[in-house]
């Protein structure tokens, strides 16, 4: 909280790449500071004025195999609506790609929200795509009972996809994963696309 107020303090910084590090602390000690630096900095990073400060450690605590990190992280598709299309959302993005369990960690209808709002602004469809493919992945594989699904969501992402030149096919493949799920809406949806395919 210090450096987020005062990001030019150095002794804040140096407190929290200290906690990062983790080399003078027990193992279960670095792993609460790191947790309390990604819930401080998720909240964080939804201001304008602190993205800059806070990308790269969030970059950083993304590479970290901690499930409670990957939770803690997943919280910042709920907390930053909608996430702005630039070169931080990206950097997070391409981070959480490289440990695809943060995207799971929490509910994947905020993450899924999020990618259909920066498709609607028209930014970076492929990395838009490499995530949706991902989550449907991991719907795939998750067969538990009850468990909360947001696929007609992902059927909106893959026709978006497959307007787009660029991701056309990619709209067709994650189209064909949904369609593994055996989701009552896709055989439907997916005429739309049959018909606009040249």
């Amino acid at each position: 909280l210090k450096l987020c107020r005062n990001p030019a303090e150095s002794e804040a910084r140096e407190r929290v790449e200290r906690f990062l590090a983790g080399a003078d602390y027990d193992p279960s000690v670095v792993t609460a500071l790191r947790i309390g630096i990604a819930h401080t900095l998720v909240v964080a990073w939804r201001e304008p004025h602190l993205r800059e400060l806070g990308t790269p450690l969030l970059v950083r605590l993304a590479s970290i195999q901690n499930a409670d990190i990957s939770k803690a992280l997943s919280a910042v598709f709920l907390k930053t609506d909608p996430l702005p299309p630039d070169d931080f959302t990206r950097q997070i993005l391409e981070a959480f790609l490289k440990q695809s369990s943060i995207f799971n960690a929490g509910a994947c209808h905020f993450v899924i929200e999020r990618m259909k709002g920066l498709l609607r602004e028209g930014w970076c469809p492929t990395l838009v795509q490499k995530v949706a493919i991902t989550l449907a992945g991991a719907e795939l594989e998750d067969t538990s009972p009850g468990r909360p699904r947001d696929v007609k969501g992902l059927v909106d992402i893959a026709l978006t996809l497959h307007r787009l030149p660029e991701t056309r096919i990619s709209g067709l493949d994650l189209f064909e994963r949904l369609m593994d799920l055996d989701v009552y809406e896709v055989p439907d949806r997916l005429k739309t696309l049959d018909r606009r395919v040249p």
